[in-house]
């Protein structure tokens, strides 16, 4: 702050700052005055505590060392509960505070700050990409614009094609590319309905969360004559276990008694319990629930191809939003409960040899799944 071409900038600086003082903590001529052993400036390692400090402006500048940590459950909640019991008691009405990071998922500390709607979200990509997902371009420039010249657009391009998704959370601020990155979205055809004939199945995601948390998910996919797979409907809540299985049950019955329904069963056994417990729960309807195995990108790669070669269409319906942006940001995003029901229900559908037209490739991809 002494230096020149900051005093040239702010001029008032120079006559406020003392000409001997630490760098992490230093006061204005001015502040040092008041006696109330507040600091104009104090630099703290994140998780720090400040009792006994107010704050009129608060810089969180990257709380996470590197992508494991910002993917890590356990860092997320550590850094959340600093928040809530650290800082927060620090802060009054009028406090400004900046958070500032490379953003490798959704589901990390800006996602949980901006739930409460009270955020503004700035973005300076390096490549203007001309989309309002996450945030518009903070510059308003038009798609392909550069940040600085100080890389090329063939420079950075060649730094994409290096770094494939790592590239969108350094350098564009999101961590998944606005077309999505399994997932190619904008693929996928919005039609008013699908065709009558076509095998059915209903599959199941379930969790047992009344209030936040993951989401219950069921969802009904259709194949036709001509191999197309049809996402007609999505069922989502969060329900606690009696409201949950009310609720399957109640859809089974809206389905019908020709629409298969399938379940994940879990590992161990509870896993096999409460999979009985479906099973049970769905008398009188074709039902199964089956071990899964892999990673959840593992499961849901054959859904994904299907989609990137345009052979997926979603039925409208007010559903349709929510599916499209969790698909988009899959595997990174907040949640995925949908796309791994989606996922299931395509495994489960693709199989089905009750169609006349059944293509063998799929059947063999996804049995190698069911295999491993």
């Amino acid at each position: 702050m002494r230096a020149r071409e900051y005093t040239q900038a702010f001029p008032a600086s120079e006559s406020r700052v003392p000409e001997k003082c630490a760098a992490d903590e230093w006061s204005t001529r001015a502040r040092a005055k008041l006696l109330d052993a507040n600091p104009s400036f104090k630099a703290l390692g994140l998780g720090s505590g400040f009792t006994g400090l107010g704050v009129d402006t608060l810089i969180i500048d990257d709380p996470y060392k590197n992508r494991e940590e910002a993917l890590s459950e356990a860092t997320n909640n550590n850094i959340k509960g600093w928040w809530i019991d650290v800082v927060l008691p620090r802060l009054n009405p009028e406090t400004n505070v900046v958070v500032m990071f490379h953003r490798w998922s959704e589901n990390d500390f800006a996602g949980f700050l901006m739930q409460s709607g009270e955020w503004e979200q700035m973005r300076f990509p390096a490549i203007a990409d001309g989309a309002d997902v996450p945030a518009p371009d903070a510059m308003g420039r038009e798609k392909d614009e550069l940040l600085t010249p100080r890389y090329s657009l063939a420079y950075l391009e060649g730094i994409k094609a290096e770094q494939g998704l790592s590239f969108y959370a350094l350098y564009q601020g999101t961590p998944y590319p606005p077309e999505g990155s399994l997932f190619r979205v904008e693929n996928m055809l919005i039609e008013d309905a699908a065709p009558v004939e076509a095998s059915r199945v209903r599959y199941w995601d379930k969790a047992a969360t009344a209030s936040g948390g993951d989401y219950t998910v069921g969802v009904r996919m259709a194949r036709d004559s001509q191999g197309l797979f049809w996402i007609e409907d999505v069922k989502r809540g969060q329900w606690a276990t009696d409201q949950r299985d009310k609720e399957i049950r109640q859809t089974a019955v809206l389905d019908g008694v020709g629409v298969r329904i399938g379940g994940e069963q879990e590992p161990g056994s509870s896993g096999k319990d409460a999979a009985l417990a479906f099973v049970r729960m769905l008398a009188g309807f074709n039902v199964g629930c089956e071990p899964v195995s892999g990673s959840k990108e593992w499961r849901a790669d054959p859904l994904s191809a299907q989609v990137n070669a345009g052979n997926v269409r979603l039925v409208k319906g007010e559903w349709n939003r929510a599916l499209i942006e969790e698909m988009r940001s899959f595997p990174v995003g907040k949640h995925d409960d949908q796309v791994d029901a989606a996922s299931g229900a395509f495994n489960l559908v693709a199989v089905d040899n009750g169609l006349s037209d059944f293509d063998t490739d799929i059947a063999d991809e996804i049995q190698r799944y069911r295999g491993r």
